[in-house]
């Protein structure tokens, strides 16, 4: 999974916001440093094969890091693409930073099984989650095989392919799956609201009533948290998101689309 830093900048990189309405095709890079750019093996098969881009067009590589650099192709043999920069490169500000349309917004769950694990993933992306926490609970269903890092190369490319979708140039950063006893530590210093069928305050009031900083929302398996876990996630705040029982899937992403909701709304309204 992508969790590397942020790339060294070269000096001529411009640092600000870039139009979202650009038109070009965004595609991943191989090495965002390297002189010669290229696009990452399976960005450059489907930019030959599918999109057949010719000599003369333009794209955006994008480095996963918020980096977006315009790039012209000048060959094309037998799917061996050969770009050049065609521009200096531009530089988003990470997510929940100055000048970031929401503040960072983050999750920590156990991944349900299959492929919804990553279809979650992919939303989530769009919406602009900064960062996901698998977690392993006493309750997780599915295999052992089913875990986070088994599964990195299908997560990684859910977030690949929602970025491109959504014109979004930052890949959410996948943290190491840990145990709910380990989150107190791991997230010390962040606001952190746990879902919680029972709770009698609602995500939304609560968000609306906080200031602007890193947010993390905490979810079970669908089998719930034991008593324990419970007792070990007493620094976070239970809250509620509808009077029904929600599936994994559907309760962080409706969360994550209520946290949204109030960041965008109050950056407007400061803006």
């Amino acid at each position: 999974m992508q969790t590397s830093s942020l790339p060294r900048e070269r000096a001529s990189e411009q640092t600000h916001a870039v139009d979202p309405a650009q038109d070009r095709r965004r595609f991943f890079l191989a090495d965002p440093l390297a002189e010669s750019p290229s696009l990452r093996p399976e960005e450059e098969r489907h930019a030959a094969k599918v999109i057949r881009l010719e000599p003369g067009d333009r794209i955006l590589g994008l480095d996963g890091q918020g980096g977006l650099h315009p790039l012209v192709l000048r060959k094309s043999v037998r799917g061996k693409l050969e770009f050049e920069r065609d521009g200096e490169p531009l530089r988003e500000p990470p997510p929940g930073s100055a000048g970031s349309p929401i503040g960072w917004i983050e999750v920590a769950v156990p991944l349900p099984k299959g492929a919804r694990a990553e279809a979650m993933l992919e939303r989530l992306t769009q919406l602009g989650i900064a960062a996901l926490r698998p977690l392993d609970c006493a309750r997780n269903q599915g295999f052992e095989r089913e875990s986070a890092e088994s599964r990195g190369p299908r997560l990684e490319r859910a977030c690949l392919e929602a970025c491109k979708q959504s014109r979004r140039s930052w890949m959410p950063k996948i943290h190491p799956t840990a145990r709910p006893e380990d989150l107190r530590g791991l997230l010390a210093g962040r606001r952190c609201a746990l879902l919680s069928p029972g709770a009698e305050r609602t995500l939304l009031h609560w968000s609306e009533a906080q200031d602007a900083g890193p947010t993390v929302v905490i979810a079970g398996p669908e089998g719930g948290f034991t008593d324990q876990e419970l007792a070990s996630l007493d620094f976070a705040t239970p809250l509620v998101l509808a009077p029904h029982i929600l599936r994994i899937e559907t309760a962080v992403e409706a969360a994550v689309s209520t946290l949204v909701q109030v960041s965008y709304a109050r950056g407007l309204r400061s803006g």
